[in-house]
């Protein structure tokens, strides 16, 4: 441990140093799309396809046509995350509107190793139709859910299936819809809840709310969205445009006519590449369809620093069978194993904190903290390493509190995996106070540019006394 803290040590007072040229670092893994509503197979991609970003291959994870899928049959394979555990996917899926549907209404966990779906909770009341999931900081999932009365809220599901109402249209007091995706925002650690043509949210993890911007004519990310760390902007695609729209701002904003860039094709979905790049680029899910010729998928590389001109395309499918290999709408994207640094909480004030890289099994590692925010953090080479480096970084990489802060083996296991611990129930926090701590997950190669072979974008883990 002590040679790895001299190492990042070493990086942070060369880190103003020239940068080294160009360094691609993407994230190791592939795209995971797919489709749901197999049973309509001729018109929609009947599976979920893990998509390589260099070369037109891609892996089938779930395959719903087969022999016997029937228990792999969602209702909508709707909005997904990569689980708590960086292996498994969490997704939830609509109502129960066929008999030979045997997912629905309900939050699953799905393990594309072993093929195998496990039910955390169905409950047709709550969650009648789920829209948006993300994992919590406690290791629990907030739900954006509709009822069959078509009104909407929010719950808080625990891995063990208990659900908890956070949020109903009649405590926020307006007309609201949690009908799409939901997302961590990367400063606050805060959970951003589109609400159509209302104000967009942030949920805390301690369930309070506030505005987090203004809807306007309404921000309805169906396919998803990200968020741009260097500005917080965050980014959704509509087919025909790709939007924008910001904390305290008013939108959605156009920041690209896409019928411009690609002509007649489609934009479903959207993912920016590992933002420690310098020119990260969004990533997304292209297609045309034709009755007369068919349909085309792509995967296209869209850079925002040069009016989203498209610099890479890697096309995926091609059928004669009118858009047979298109992923149902409700599906968006997502990087596979790309939440390499989780937070669970074990405790008031305690957290085991999961690190988890599959492609980086074995590697030695240094999980950097601060309190000092993540903007504009340093550069490192030709990459940023979103963490302003402070006391508490400093304190944390020469391991001199393990007991308030422990940066674990200080390997990654062989299957990728090591925990850390945070414990501030030692150090006295007077009550009512509230702060992130930013973590970035660095993993130490010798032979690698800077002696850092990857950087992980950081995580925001909001404490509150």
């Amino acid at each position: 441990m002590q040679r790895i803290t001299r190492t990042v040590a070493s990086l942070v007072l060369c880190a103003s140093a020239a940068a080294t040229g160009a360094l691609a670092q993407p994230h190791p893994e592939g795209i995971n799309a797919g489709g749901g509503y197999p049973l309509n197979g001729t018109n929609y991609g009947a599976g979920v396809y893990t998509l390589d970003k260099q070369q037109a291959v891609h892996t089938t994870v779930w395959d719903l046509t087969v022999p016997g899928a029937a228990s792999y049959l969602p209702n909508y394979w709707r909005d997904a995350r990569m689980n708590a555990d960086n292996r498994t996917h969490v997704y939830v899926t609509g109502e129960n509107s066929s008999p030979s549907f045997t997912q629905t209404s309900g939050v699953f966990v799905f393990d594309p190793q072993t093929k195998a779906t496990v039910p955390i909770v169905q409950d047709p009341t709550a969650l009648y139709i789920g829209n948006g999931i993300e994992v919590t900081t406690d290791g629990d999932y907030l739900v954006a859910a509709q009822r069959p009365t078509n009104d909407t809220h929010l719950l808080r599901v625990t891995p063990t299936g208990t659900v908890q109402t956070v949020l109903t249209t009649v405590q926020l007091g307006m007309p609201a819809a949690f009908r799409y995706p939901v997302r961590r925002d990367v400063a606050t650690g805060d959970i951003v809840v589109p609400s159509g043509a209302n104000p967009v949210l942030a949920v805390s993890n301690d369930g309070s709310v506030r505005t987090f911007c203004v809807g306007g004519s309404g921000i309805q990310p169906t396919f998803g969205f990200e968020q741009y760390i260097r500005s917080g902007a965050y980014y959704f695609s509509t087919q025909s445009f790709v939007l924008r729209f910001l904390q305290g701002g008013t939108g959605p904003q156009t920041a690209a006519n896409l019928t411009q860039i690609v002509g007649g094709l489609a934009v479903t979905g959207g993912v920016f590449e590992n933002q420690t790049i310098n020119n990260p680029q969004m990533i997304a899910h292209v297609h045309s369809q034709s009755a007369a010729i068919g349909s085309k998928t792509w995967l296209c590389w869209f850079d925002r620093t040069q009016n989203w001109t498209v610099t890479k395309t890697i096309q995926h499918f091609t059928s004669n069978t009118f858009a047979k290999v298109l992923a149902y709408p409700y599906c968006d994207l997502f990087h596979e194993q790309n939440n390499y640094v989780q937070p669970i909480k074990t405790g008031r004030l305690q957290w085991a904190i999961r690190l988890q890289s599959r492609a980086f099994a074995g590697r030695r590692y240094i999980l950097l903290p601060t309190v000092s925010g993540h903007l504009p953090g340093f550069p490192l080479d030709s990459r940023r390493v979103f963490l302003n480096w402070d006391a508490v970084t400093n304190v944390a990489v020469r391991n001199l509190i393990p007991s308030v802060f422990s940066q674990g083996a200080g390997s990654l296991g062989a299957t990728g995996g090591a925990t850390a611990t945070l414990d501030l129930s030692k150090v006295g926090l007077p009550n009512g106070v509230t702060f992130v701590i930013h973590l970035t997950l660095a993993v130490i190669d010798p032979n690698a540019p800077s002696g850092i072979a990857f950087i992980t974008e950081p995580f925001p883990l909001r404490v509150a006394s």
